[in-house]
C-alpha cells in the first residue's frame, strides 16, 4: 500500500519554475538595442586562427584591404573617418609596420578611436598578427607673405599664366 492515495478525479498540481528575471521574447527591446549580445566564442576562434599564422603581407594586398575597410566606414556612414583615412597615404615597412602619413592630430585621434578594429581588420584579412599602426605627422610649409609682389610671385609659380594675363589685362600687381 503506497502513503500516497491516487485519485483519478484529481488532476497533480502544475510545477511552476521560479522567475529568473529574464523575460524571454521575440520582440526587439531597449536593452537589445543599447547592449546587443556579444559573439565572444566566435570573436575569441577569429582571434586564435589569426595568431596562429603569419602570412607575408605584400603592399598590394594591404592597398586592397584599406580599400576594402575605407569602404565599410563609408556604406556605416562613418564619413569623417572615411575621409581621414581615405586621404591619408600609408606604407608597409619591412618589420610590418604600417605608416601613416597624417596632416594633424585631429586624424591621429580618429584613427586612434579605431584602432583596435581597424588593426584587427587588417591583421584577420591580412592572415598576419605581426601588423602594427604608427604615425609621420606631415608639416604643412606656412606661406608668410609681406608685400602683394611676394604673393604674385608665389601665385606664378603655381600657374605661369597669371603673368600672361596680367599684361593681357594690364593689371597692376599693387592695390
Amino acid at each position: 500500500m503506497s502513503t500516497k492515495s491516487h485519485n483519478p478525479a484529481i488532476p497533480e498540481p502544475k510545477k511552476y519554475k521560479k522567475p529568473s528575471g529574464k523575460l524571454q521574447t521575440a520582440n526587439v527591446g531597449i536593452k537589445s538595442i543599447l547592449n546587443p549580445p556579444k559573439k565572444q566564442v566566435a570573436d575569441n576562434v577569429a582571434e586564435q586562427s589569426v595568431a596562429s599564422t603569419n602570412t607575408p603581407v605584400t603592399a598590394e594586398a594591404l592597398d586592397h584591404a584599406w580599400k576594402s575597410y575605407i569602404l565599410k566606414l563609408q556604406r556605416e556612414k562613418k564619413s569623417s573617418l572615411y575621409s581621414t583615412l581615405n586621404s591619408c597615404n600609408h606604407r608597409l615597412g619591412s618589420d610590418l609596420v604600417i605608416t601613416i602619413d597624417t596632416n594633424n592630430s585631429n586624424q591621429e585621434e580618429q584613427i586612434d578611436a579605431i584602432k583596435p578594429q581597424f588593426l584587427g581588420y587588417l591583421r584577420q584579412t591580412l592572415k598576419n598578427s605581426s601588423l602594427a599602426l604608427q604615425y609621420n605627422r606631415i608639416e604643412a610649409a606656412k606661406a608668410s607673405f609681406t608685400d602683394n609682389k611676394s604673393v604674385f610671385d608665389e601665385l606664378t609659380k603655381e600657374n605661369q599664366s597669371l603673368v600672361k594675363f596680367r599684361k593681357m589685362f594690364g593689371l597692376d600687381i599693387d592695390f
